[in-house]
């Protein structure tokens, strides 16, 4: 009797040990990803996406949380999509290059959020909450895009030769497709526009905002594919289709 106890109190005492060791390491990874307060997490991606993280390379995959000062590219058959925690939706496009600055939670349940757009083309839909004001802002190297709507789409390329404008070789585009967004040139923080459903703007180099047009504007010279992908085609699709297809669902190259 007395062998057999000992034998029973050694077979807990080892299934505790083992549990320890297996179950310790996840409790500090959620500890550790709890304490780096996640701001969103990867919805879904297809081919070359890359994210950098305190200067080191992180893994992509669908279900990762987003930390404030993540630094994504997608190559030029990538596309990401990042859901934040606000419900806001971040849609990158092939060859584009994103900073997700901050997102905090304010009083009354206030959303701000800023992201950092270099390079490529970005949709934002944001989440509108009964009561408050967007506080959502896209900047680029030349402007900034600020949502007082909920859906609209942000384009940065430089070294770009485009007709009218022999001086310059970078631009700001902005397209609006539900309620309104200010956009202002660095350059020129006292003048803005607000655009409208269906307008659009441009900012080139560090002159003000040209007037509201209708139509998506020079962020049709960006893909080939643009007015079906801004129209929801891709996005409208994630449930059907079950994320991204990775063969080309998504914007041409640009045309340069």
């Amino acid at each position: 009797m007395r062998n057999d106890y000992r034998k029973g109190f050694g077979f807990r005492h080892y299934s505790i040990t083992f549990a320890a060791i297996v179950v310790l390491p996840t409790l500090l990874l959620w500890v550790s990803t709890a304490g780096a307060q996640a701001v969103g997490s990867v919805q879904t991606y297809a081919g070359d996406v890359r994210l950098v993280r305190a200067s080191k390379p992180v893994p992509i995959a669908v279900g990762l949380g987003v930390m404030r000062g993540d630094h994504f590219t997608t190559g030029t058959n990538g596309r990401l999509m990042i859901l934040l925690n606000d419900q806001s939706t971040l849609d990158m496009y092939d060859s584009s290059d994103l900073v997700l600055n901050d997102q905090t939670l304010g009083a009354g349940g206030a959303v701000s959020t800023r992201v950092s757009l270099f390079s490529g083309l970005m949709r934002s839909i944001v989440h509108v909450t009964s009561g408050t004001t967007p506080n959502f802002e896209v900047h680029t190297p030349n402007a900034i895009a600020a949502a007082r709507g909920t859906d609209f789409d942000t384009a940065y390329h430089q070294n770009v030769h485009r007709a009218n404008y022999p001086n310059c070789l970078n631009f700001t585009d902005v397209y609006t497709r539900q309620g309104t967004v200010q956009v202002t040139a660095l350059a020129n923080p006292s003048q803005s526009v607000t655009i409208g459903p269906n307008q659009s703007t441009t900012v080139a180099c560090g002159a003000a905002p040209i007037a509201p047009a209708p139509g998506m504007g020079a962020i049709a010279l960006y893909s080939t594919a643009a007015a079906a992908v801004l129209e929801g085609a891709i996005i409208g699709g994630y449930a059907g289709a079950g994320g991204f297809s990775g063969g080309g669902g998504g914007p041409a190259t640009p045309r340069r």
